[in-house]
């Protein structure tokens, strides 16, 4: 499978008795330190679900905890659920949940009435392709969102040097930025957190989105002034969002981008997306500094530590296949690439059959082969 970019940005619409799972919601942080994962661009932590370890990811995104697998929760049919609402994802699509009240603990923060929404579609939209390596299906089994510190009276670190997300009681805050740390321009506003960031003498405004592993992500607009900059053009569908994969679209993919973040310059990926309409900042830039969140102040304090921004795009293969139920067809290509199209299948490479057996082998070799031209291919057209 082709690494789709993440992006897990969510907008909750919700029924009365949807709100009153959230309203009873009642997880607590903790003064402690939990150790984190960083895996392809993204945050794995531990926490007990029903007095069980799982592993979730951590989206600052996410307005409400997301549990993708119902198989994880003890007695599902049985629990109380809230009425049925709705989940607006990155891309502006709807699907349908359901919320549920669960008992979670780790170092970092505990409940017995945990709100979560139960949205097994994205998990099972995965399971469409072929090949998904096993540890994407298994690594996590739903995100773990800004609504676990919200409402935090500590203040939250993210330590990406240590790997440890911590809380601290907010009399040791001037300890603590004293290693380095300055405050941001941020803004709490709507239950997420933002922060700025000026391109080209203009002042952008970014979501906190540690569940997209992309770096900055603006959408389509004929007034950016760096349009005609020197970039790629990428058609296709290149986003696994809550609700599937995006249509198929054009972004433009900007490597080594020269940006201004809290007076200093750095150079980074950036991406103008006609698929997804979210502006957000993921971890491919995040990941470079380390993070203070005063959710009671509204202050956010960041560091630059060890760790390189992500400065080329993923987006770099002239062509992208991926198998689907069972087919081998192109999701993505570069648009100064005029031979194939984006939706064609490949049936045979070599003159060898694409079959269920090696469907897997030939997504390898079609994506890990720069020039195709090397190849003998058998394409299908999509109907029209």
């Amino acid at each position: 499978m082709k690494k789709i970019i993440l992006v897990l940005v969510i907008i909750l619409f919700t029924s009365c008795k949807s709100l009153s799972i959230i309203s009873n919601d009642d997880v607590k942080s903790k003064s402690s330190s939990e150790k984190i994962t960083l895996k392809d661009n993204r945050i794995l932590i531990s926490c007990d679900l029903e007095d069980k370890p799982q592993t979730f990811l951590v989206d600052l995104g996410v307005t409400t905890s997301v549990i993708f697998d119902t198989l994880v929760i003890p007695n599902y049919h049985k629990i109380k659920k809230g009425n049925f609402g709705h989940l607006k994802s990155a891309d502006n699509k709807n699907s349908k949940i359901v919320f549920i009240a669960l008992k979670v603990k780790n170092n970092v923060v505990e409940g017995t009435k945990k709100a979560f929404v139960v949205l097994p579609s994205y998990k099972q939209s995965l399971q469409n392709y072929d090949c998904v390596p096993v540890n994407i299906l298994k690594d996590n089994i739903g995100l773990f969102g800004y609504d676990f510190f919200r409402d935090s009276e500590y203040v939250t670190m993210i330590d990406f040097d240590k790997l440890y997300i911590s809380n601290y009681k907010n009399e040791r805050l001037n300890e603590l930025i004293q290693d380095g740390f300055t405050e941001i321009k941020s803004e709490f506003k709507y239950q997420w957190l933002s922060i700025f960031v000026i391109i080209n003498n203009v002042e952008y405004k970014f979501k906190m989105d540690t569940g997209f592993s992309g770096s900055f992500s603006i959408p389509f607009s004929k007034k950016i002034s760096f349009l005609q900059e020197e970039h790629q053009s990428i058609q296709g569908s290149l986003y696994q969002t809550a609700s599937g994969l995006t249509k198929e679209n054009i972004d433009y993919i900007f490597s080594n981008k020269e940006l201004i973040f809290n007076n200093n310059n750095y150079k980074t990926s950036l991406t103008i997306s006609k698929a997804i309409q979210a502006q957000n900042v993921g971890m491919g830039f995040i990941k470079g500094f380390n993070w203070i969140i005063d959710s009671k102040n509204k202050k956010i304090y960041a560091k630059k530590n060890s760790l390189e921004l992500d400065t080329n795009s993923a987006f770099t293969k002239k062509h992208v296949v991926v198998a689907s139920n069972h087919q081998l067809k192109i999701i993505y290509k570069n648009v100064t690439e005029i031979k194939y199209n984006v939706g064609d299948e490949i049936t045979s490479i070599n003159n060898q059959k694409v079959t269920p057996e090696n469907i897997c082998e030939m997504q390898d070799l079609l994506n890990k082969t720069d020039d195709w031209n090397a190849l003998k291919l058998v394409i299908v057209a999509p109907p029209k």
